[in-house]
């Protein structure tokens, strides 16, 4: 209060210790500082918005299953054969329709007189079939067969009615199989190995031949079978190779409607075939012939060249 009525007193100077601070002491100034996105940041967004994107298809998804309402389970039908579209009116068309007239006639029994016509055709072929069969009795005085001991049987395969042996004949014991593409593939081999295609029997006597097959099919005929010396073979069963048989005798001009087909193996090459299977016998250690049960040859293709092989060879038991 006493200072406050000094004049004095305001004029005084403050000390610098009263009035300022040291400059060691004064706070240093704020610098701004920057915002931005972080990394982390952008990542974490990213994935929230495709959680909602996801989310919001799910949700859309829900709802279409929801307005379309439960699917039906519709069990297949089973389709039911249908007859033809003329059916009579009113009637539905898995009704019976009656058989035409041409059905009938086929389900009929034949009449006495058409049986009889069919039996008489079946006596003759079969009484034809047997002529050769009977010349040969007459020309060799009663021996039922070839020269050396095979005759012909409906069937066209030789059996032995001559000496008996103690091992089993070549015809008895052969078969040939043949690899063909085609007709005139099948034409070359039977052509290679000089194989004549034959027919007999049908109510036609003697024998039918064929040779040359795969370029000028040639007919010839055998008229006294009794002659023919040659060994021959026929199919057992039903093949394709049976039908070319049956085609390359019609281009000779050779009718085989109701007759047996067999093919003649000429005497070279009968030889070369049992020196092959003497060959394998003998690497089996096993008795030529009389061992052998079985001989399976095949006719292969080997660098444009036609030659057989032996497949298999089945032997005796206990020989």
């Amino acid at each position: 209060m006493n200072a406050a009525l000094d004049p004095n007193h305001a004029d005084k100077p403050q000390p610098a210790s009263q009035t300022q601070r040291p400059a060691s002491q004064n706070p240093a100034p704020r610098q701004a500082v920057e915002l931005k996105v972080s990394r982390f940041e952008s990542v974490t967004s990213l994935l929230l918005a495709v959680m909602l994107l996801l989310g919001c298809f799910a949700m859309l998804l829900l709802a279409i299953w929801l307005l379309s309402g439960e699917p039906h389970q519709h069990s297949p039908e089973r389709p039911f054969p249908t007859l033809s579209s003329s059916a009579a009116p009113g009637k539905s068309q898995r009704d019976f329709l009656p058989p035409s007239p041409d059905e009938i006639v086929k389900l009929q029994e034949p009449t006495l007189e058409e049986a009889i016509v069919q039996i008489s055709k079946v006596a003759a072929s079969a009484a034809a079939s047997t002529d050769h069969l009977l010349a040969s009795r007459q020309s060799d005085g009663g021996n039922d067969g070839l020269a050396d001991g095979r005759h012909w049987d409906r069937d066209g395969v030789s059996e032995d009615r001559g000496p008996k042996h103690d091992f089993v004949p070549e015809h008895a014991r052969w078969e040939i199989a043949f690899n063909a593409k085609s007709k005139q593939d099948y034409a070359r081999q039977l052509d290679h190995f000089s194989i004549e295609l034959a027919a007999f029997g049908g109510g036609k006597a003697g024998i039918d031949t064929a040779t040359s097959l795969a370029s000028n099919p040639t007919a010839g005929h055998i008229g006294d079978p009794s002659t023919e010396n040659r060994l021959h073979f026929s199919w057992k069963r039903q093949n394709p190779l049976l039908q070319y048989d049956r085609q390359l005798l019609a281009a000779a001009g050779i009718d085989t409607e109701g007759r047996e087909i067999i093919r003649f193996i000429d005497d070279s090459l009968r030889q070369k075939l049992l020196s092959m299977e003497q060959l394998a016998c003998e690497e089996a250690g096993k008795a030529f012939p009389q061992s052998i049960r079985k001989t399976y040859f095949e006719c292969v293709s080997v660098s444009g060249k036609y030659q057989f092989r032996i497949v298999e060879q089945r032997y005796q038991i206990g020989r």
